[in-house]
């Protein structure tokens, strides 16, 4: 073999050695591009999902104020609230006896028998 056909030989496998490379490279970054989107669509999601519940939290402050203006209704004036004290043992028993409501920690109306 004539030294051009072996350097035209070397070129031609140089070259393919790159093309497979980039090739390869190129296979890398498009599933590289597929994990994030599908990471992008999950967080877009997430996000959906935190804005329903920022919106559900947000809608006691909307039940106050309807309460407020649609069906005038007012917080009991500050002589008309009675404040209770109990030890920490009554306490723990009212708990335990569900007279407290778990969501608002307020005390239930008790029955005839005081508990």
């Amino acid at each position: 073999m004539s030294k051009p056909s072996v350097f035209m030989l070397i070129v031609v496998l140089a070259s393919a050695l790159f093309v497979v490379t980039v090739r390869h490279e190129n296979r890398l970054s498009f599933i590289d591009l597929q994990e994030m989107e599908n990471q992008r669509n999950q967080l877009q999601s997430e996000w959906g999902r935190l804005m329903l519940e920022k919106a559900t939290w947000a809608m006691e402050n909307n039940i106050a104020d309807d309460a407020g203006t649609r069906l005038g209704m007012l917080p009991p004036p500050p002589e008309q609230i009675i404040t209770v004290q109990m030890a920490g043992d009554q306490l723990n028993s009212a708990f335990n006896k569900g007279m407290f409501n778990k969501g608002t920690r307020s005390i239930k109306a008790m029955g005839a028998k005081g508990g």
